[in-house]
């Protein structure tokens, strides 16, 4: 459901090497993980029902030792939640299969985790997928 109450589906856009953020509204370089990312937000709005108004992406989090790790998601329970900066409900990191993940990147989502006490999705998908 959009802000306005009504039912949306929403699709990948790609044009001139560039992939469209439906959070960001901008357009982003094509790269494979931008791929991965952009299609998982996809799957997170038109198949769980998430709104595009409760996910952040590419958010920066600081605090209790994660410094200024950065989160491809952060999903709240709600809209309301969100502009209440509430603790999120899930974070999601997408990666290709082409990216292997590193400890440090390990280490990071870990601390996300434990800060928020919270469930932490680690997606990791072919392009085609």
């Amino acid at each position: 459901m959009n802000e306005y109450g009504a039912n949306m589906t929403y699709s990948v856009q790609e044009k001139d090497n560039k992939i469209f953020s439906h959070i960001r509204k901008m357009w982003l370089i094509k790269t494979p993980e931008e791929i991965v990312r952009q299609n998982y937000l996809l799957t997170l709005v038109n198949e769980y029902s998430y709104s595009l108004d409760q996910i952040d992406e590419e958010l920066t989090i600081a605090g209790r030792g994660a410094g200024k790790a950065r989160a491809d998601f952060v999903i709240w329970k709600s809209v309301e939640d969100k502009q209440k900066s509430k603790a999120p409900l899930i974070i999601v990191e997408c990666k290709s299969d082409n990216i292997t993940i590193s400890h440090k990147a390990k280490t990071i989502l870990e601390l996300l985790t434990r800060h928020f006490s919270l469930p932490i999705i680690v997606k990791k998908l072919s392009i085609g997928e």
